[in-house]
């Protein structure tokens, strides 16, 4: 009997061992969390002023149509710059000097000026005249990053019109000052956005 209870310890004590016999391995699992940032000009990318009467040539256009909706997703807070060469005669060789166009901005999302944005150019009177280097248009106020529904706008322009920080002579003086000449210039606006 002894031999039987000393045979059932053993083997208990064998199962017990087996039961908690383990062997273990890991999974490195890694999340790689990357900044989104996109701007996109949605609609209004090609802009065309055309200058035919006195009036126009002395007093600009504080209204162009259409105005560009521009759509802003970042994860991160940003600030846009916006910038471009002087216009350029599609001949070549004859400048009409970038100032003499201007923007001002509008907030179609949720988020608005003064709050989760800055700008300083909000409307008609108000204009940035654009130049030639990359200058602050839109930029962080208290959290700007977001999505479209937030972070929208209506980019506003104007040529001419003498407002803001826009060019102070005329188009009709500049022209009659042969600053430039009659014809058909061109120049590509570029909008940047610079996470925080």
């Amino acid at each position: 009997m002894k031999k039987l209870i000393i045979i059932l310890v053993a083997l208990f004590a064998m199962q017990t061992t087996s039961v908690f016999a383990q062997t273990t391995d890991i999974v490195d699992f890694q999340a790689i969390l990357q900044d989104v940032t996109l701007i996109d000009v949605t609609a209004g990318d090609a802009i065309v002023v055309t200058f035919a009467t006195a009036d126009e040539y002395n007093n600009g256009f504080d209204v162009i149509t259409p105005v560009t909706t521009v759509e802003v997703t970042a994860l991160l807070n940003w600030d846009m710059t916006i910038q471009a060469p002087d216009l350029e005669i599609v001949a070549g060789g004859v400048f009409i000097p970038i100032n003499n166009i201007g923007v001002w901005c509008e907030s179609t999302g949720t988020f608005t000026f003064g709050t989760e944005l800055t700008c300083a150019y909000t409307t008609i009177t108000t204009p940035k005249g654009l130049t030639n280097a990359a200058e602050d248009l839109i930029t962080n106020g208290s959290d700007n990053a977001g999505d479209p529904s937030e972070t929208s706008f209506n980019l506003n322009w104007e040529m001419g019109s003498m407002e803001g920080g826009m060019n102070g002579t005329s188009m009709f003086d500049q022209l009659s000052n042969d600053d430039f000449t009659v014809g058909t210039y061109n120049t590509v606006i570029t909008l940047t956005l610079v996470t925080l």
